[in-house]
């Protein structure tokens, strides 16, 4: 069996320079690697011209007679090279007498199996110069016994080589000689799959959830934390198992892929990510109480906060402000100064509303704040610095949660600056998010994930990774 190298193996290949013992005008020269079992390969070739290098370069050139041509083709048993015959009429071939390893596959092309041969009778008056052109093959065998036999205690890679050396006699001279040597070398097997992440900003140790299949059988939301490539171990093809991977990094969007076909049952296989700027959610703020320079640093302050949160809690999403707008004049603000949300139609068509973001309301309510739907926020007097960011949660799908007091979405909490893993996955990914009602990921994979469903397709609510 001969081969053009299996796709599942990895290979280097070198192709060493010609030897020319009389002057050549094409040398050979020329060195390639292959690592990618993704790279259809094919032994480069060489054109091997016959006679004399140059006239009255050498004893008994250009003299009369025929040529003998002596090849030593030194290569693993089962591997052959094949020789093209160009610039000699088919007939004249005819004459040609082979020898040792050497015959005729067509009529215009010779075959060689490993060891020496000699083909005798090339003319000499050819109006043409004939022209060998070699493809060498390498035994399938010697190929594989690559991937199989390890390199412990070698000095270097174990390799496969096919040497062809051609020299041409004019009588006792030798007048032209080439050889070409291929050595086929395994790769350093990699010990790992791998998820490859690009556009990572600020090089963030990112984390990331995958599912797919193990030798255990299928696995969910296993977590690994990395730069720029995460080492997977060996996920298995997926078979029945889910097979999805979820990367959360700080001033990137959540990357989330699902359907996964990137693992094989063997190690190196690679999963290339790129990652994306934060998705930013636009909020317009209309402020009812108060002095409304007073008001307006308070939201400033607010927004800032929502901002880094969700940030530095790997959130992937982001907060602009559209406006800020003074309502403290309003006719109608008296009548709406304590609002909950059982006035919220009110406050959008009394006070103002920009369509298609965020609306957020700061009045005089004893309450910290309200989510109403239907793109409103309330914020009361009693609210603190991550009320607007605990509203904003609940805007992109969460519900208040019961992890810690210093959730973001825990109701009533104090110092709340931590959101879980498995929260953030549904603020990008729910369908009921706003940033998926408002069309900010085109795309994008969403789901119907409530805080209590846990199960493939939602991770657990409060599933983290700590520190961050």
């Amino acid at each position: 069996m001969l081969s053009h190298i299996p796709r599942s193996l990895a290979i280097i290949l070198t192709l060493a320079g010609s030897r020319v013992a009389y002057a050549d005008a094409t040398p050979l020269a020329l060195d390639v690697k292959i690592c990618s079992s993704d790279i259809p390969v094919a032994l480069p070739s060489k054109k091997f011209p016959i006679g004399c290098a140059i006239l009255d370069c050498c004893p008994g050139c250009p003299g009369p007679g025929p040529l003998e041509v002596r090849l030593d083709f030194a290569a693993p048993t089962g591997s052959e090279a094949r020789l093209s015959v160009g610039g000699v009429p088919k007939p004249a071939l005819s004459s040609i007498k082979l020898g040792g390893n050497a015959r005729w596959a067509d009529g215009g092309t010779l075959l060689l199996a490993p060891g020496e041969s000699s083909i005798q009778g090339w003319p000499s008056d050819a109006k043409q110069v004939p022209v060998f052109t070699p493809q060498v093959r390498i035994a399938d065998t010697a190929v594989k016994q690559l991937a199989t036999v390890g390199t412990k205690g070698a000095d270097r890679p174990l390799e496969a080589t096919a040497r062809l050396s051609v020299t041409q006699f004019l009588g006792r001279f030798s007048v032209r000689e080439y050889a070409v040597r291929y050595t086929i070398r395994a790769c350093s097997q990699s010990s790992s799959d791998s998820i490859h992440l690009s556009n990572n900003t600020a090089n963030d140790s990112a984390i990331v959830l995958l599912d797919g299949r193990r030798s255990t059988g299928c696995v969910n939301d296993e977590v690994r934390r990395g730069s720029a490539s995460v080492n997977e171990g060996n996920v298995l093809s997926n078979l029945a198992c889910s097979s999805e991977v979820a990367v959360f990094s700080d001033d990137n969007a959540v990357a989330f892929r699902e359907g996964v076909t990137a693992w094989t049952d063997t190690l190196g296989d690679t999963l290339s990510l790129e990652l994306q700027p934060l998705v930013r959610e636009a909020v317009t703020y209309w402020v009812l109480q108060g002095g409304f320079a007073a008001t307006e640093l308070r939201v400033n302050t607010d927004a800032m906060r929502a901002d880094q949160l969700f940030n530095q809690m790997n959130g992937g999403i982001g907060f602009n402000t559209t406006a800020i707008n003074d309502a403290t004049a309003d006719v109608d603000k008296d009548n709406l100064l304590n609002a909950t949300c059982d006035e919220a139609a009110a406050l959008r068509s009394d006070i103002g509303y920009t369509a298609g973001q965020l609306n957020v309301y700061y009045n005089g309510g004893s309450v910290r704040g309200w989510w109403c739907g239907s793109d409103t926020i309330i914020v009361g007097a009693t609210a603190d610095n991550e009320t607007l960011a605990h509203e904003l949660g609940h805007a992109l799908s969460l519900a208040d949660a019961n992890i810690v007091t210093t959730n973001i979405m825990s109701s009533g909490g104090t110092a709340r600056d931590k959101l879980t893993i498995g929260q953030l996955f549904r603020t990008s990914v729910n369908r009921i998010s706003r940033i998926n009602k408002h069309g900010l990921r085109p795309g994008g994979v969403t789901r119907n994930c409530p805080d209590e469903k846990s199960d493939y397709a939602c991770p657990e609510l409060a599933l983290d990774v700590i520190p961050r």
